[in-house]
């Protein structure tokens, strides 16, 4: 975060877009930025850093990377941002280039192996609205429980540790979880698993 804010702010002149990687991973960002600027896209899978060996286009594209941005400065600049990650000990690599035209190209190992419509990905996805209704409970709520409550710190602590109170999704997903990849059992239960490498 640090990195990104010196980014915006100490080298706004050369930054053209920065965006997420987030659940749809490199291909949401990098097809989302370029539909936006009106440009065609060319991305090389090979520069993209991966966590696991042999992993095939559609795995690269779509890996969930969150913690990692997407982004475009001006050309002949890549240094200066591939530098400025280096002070902050986190790695930048050049893995793309805008181009004239409107297609999304992706090339591994030297080979085409995407080449279709940027907006196929951005702009032209079915838009889906589902039925909906209110639930019983908020149509006619029941009024007739009325809590008795004495000591307001223990009430809370007590709903805290009720096991199916609510989603406790809020609490462990401020941070990606499966940082480093050394997260065995994720969290939702009732304790985390992590490998001591």
């Amino acid at each position: 975060m640090d990195t990104c804010l010196d980014l915006m702010i100490n080298h706004s002149v050369i930054l053209v877009g920065i965006q997420d990687m987030g659940a749809a991973g490199l291909v949401s960002s990098s097809s989302e930025m370029a539909s936006k600027a009106d440009s065609g896209l060319e991305l090389y899978l090979d520069d993209v850093p991966q966590r696991e060996t042999e992993m095939t286009p559609y795995e690269i594209l779509l890996s969930e990377s969150q913690e990692r941005m997407l982004i475009c400065v001006k050309q002949d600049y890549e240094q200066e941002i591939t530098d400025l990650f280096e002070r902050y000990s986190l790695e930048a690599v050049v893995c793309g280039k805008v181009v004239e035209g409107h297609q999304y190209k992706v090339f591994q190992n030297g080979e085409l192996v995407a080449d279709i419509p940027l907006d196929t990905l951005a702009e032209d996805a079915p838009v889906y609205h589902m039925p909906q209704s209110k639930p019983a409970r908020l149509v006619n709520p029941d009024t007739s429980f009325v809590p008795d409550v004495k000591d307001l710190k223990q009430t809370l602590l007590d709903l805290l540790l009720t096991a199916d109170l609510s989603n406790k999704a809020p609490l462990y997903s401020t941070y990606d979880s499966q940082v480093r990849t050394s997260t065995v059992g994720g969290p939702g239960s009732d304790a985390w698993v992590v490998r001591i490498r």
